[in-house]
C-alpha cells in the first residue's frame, strides 16, 4: 500500500517521511517516544530490506498506532497533522473509505486509521 502512495504521490510520501523524522526529534515527549519506538521496530524488523522498506513500514506502523490510540494525533503540530490527514485520505481513497476532514474528532480519525491498518 505504501509503495502505491510513494509512486503515485511522491511529494505527499516525502512530506510524511520527513515529518516523522522531525517528530522523532522535536515532538512532545509522548509523541516523540512513540515515533522512536516505530523507528527502532522498523530498523530491527526490516533493516536488512533497505531504507524504502523501512520508510514504508514506519508509515504503516505509525498509522496503526494512531488507529490504536497509542499516538495522539491532536498532540502533533497542526502542519504535520494535516500531512497525516492527507496521507490517510490518499489511502482511504484507494480502499473506498470516506475521507477525514481536518476537524474530524479523534475517535473517527482512529476508526479510519484502524480500517486502513487492518
Amino acid at each position: 500500500m505504501m509503495n502505491i502512495i510513494r509512486n503515485t504521490n511522491p511529494k505527499l510520501y516525502s512530506r510524511m517521511v520527513k515529518g516523522l523524522e522531525k517528530m522523532r526529534t522535536s515532538a512532545p515527549a509522548e509523541i516523540k517516544d512513540e515515533i522512536q519506538i516505530v523507528f527502532d521496530w522498523a530498523k530491527r524488523e526490516y533493516g536488512m530490506d533497505g531504507e524504502l522498506t523501512m520508510e514504508d513500514e514506519r508509515l504503516a506502523e505509525t498509522i496503526a498506532r494512531i488507529g490504536d490510540g497509542l499516538i495522539d494525533i491532536d498532540k502533533m503540530p497542526s502542519s504535520f497533522k494535516q500531512t497525516v490527514i492527507d496521507f490517510i485520505n490518499a489511502m482511504a481513497e484507494l480502499f473506498g473509505l470516506d475521507p477525514i476532514l481536518a476537524d474530524t474528532d479523534v475517535a473517527s480519525f482512529q476508526r479510519t486509521a484502524k480500517a486502513i491498518a487492518e
